[in-house]
């Protein structure tokens, strides 16, 4: 967390958000997080900022979708992304196969291929390197498909929590995790935080492993400034959901 930044969405605010999402989504975002071993409160986090008091099934100017707020074209990189990093087993598999009905095998088989040019300007991804957007798909309807699966807040909520994992993954330094650059992430696109992004603005790899989140702060474009002071800073998402579970488990002993 950010001792200096602060948050623009009161407390109050927040608990409401929160609240309300989980007495309507409550069961989602278990089910997510136990799949994908992200945190209820970090699924939560994500989910307030997105979506505060909007319609669940609210699509965005920019195409992202839902609750969490997913653009189509993330769906396949992120299950490539999963599977590249292990992260799909069993369950999480299942879990797609039910939701993805009859396009299981062909997303399966594709993300398979995407899985296998990942970070590289393959046919799938080079679209990301050059304009910081997600792979096309050569699924035929895909964004459409994408686009319907989104609109499903249990759907929803997993893939972000997967977006979220990946993140996790990809931003763990000396077995801790940057919350920062997490989130910064999923903001601004996984692509954005690599290490040879403009964002990092000439610091060296191993000072941007561990860079700490006032000096992400600063080098962050404005909308991910908006977004971090949000989620991470100073009674901000995070730390408020954080401080109200503390104080219900002080209760319950």
């Amino acid at each position: 967390m950010s001792n200096t930044l602060v948050s623009s969405i009161t407390q109050t605010d927040i608990l409401a958000f929160a609240g309300k999402i989980q007495r309507d989504l409550g069961p989602y975002i278990r089910q997510a997080s136990l799949l994908t071993g992200v945190p209820e409160t970090l699924i939560l986090a994500t989910a307030i900022k997105e979506i505060q008091n909007k319609p669940y099934s609210s699509v965005s100017g920019a195409g992202a979708v839902g609750v969490m707020q997913i653009k189509p074209l993330v769906v396949m990189d992120t299950i490539a992304k999963a599977r590249m990093r292990n992260i799909l087993d069993g369950d999480n598999v299942a879990f797609l196969k039910k939701k993805l009905g009859q396009n299981f095998d062909l997303v399966w088989l594709e993300s398979e291929a995407l899985g296998y040019n990942d970070l590289a300007a393959s046919v799938y991804v080079v679209s990301w390197n050059a304009q910081n957007k997600p792979a096309k798909t050569r699924i035929r309807g895909g964004r459409n498909i994408f686009k319907s699966l989104l609109l499903d807040p249990e759907f929803n909520l997993y893939l972000g929590a997967l977006v979220l994992r990946v993140l996790s993954i990809e931003h763990t330094y000396q077995d801790q995790i940057n919350v920062a650059k997490v989130m910064l992430g999923y903001n601004q696109g996984y692509y954005a935080l690599q290490k040879s992004s403009k964002l990092k603005g000439g610091i060296t790899n191993k000072k941007f492993d561990k860079i700490d989140a006032d000096s992400l702060f600063r080098l962050a474009p404005f909308e991910g400034k908006l977004y971090l002071r949000d989620t991470i800073g100073r009674n901000g998402i995070i730390q408020t959901l954080n401080e109200a579970a503390t104080k219900v488990g002080a209760r319950k002993r």
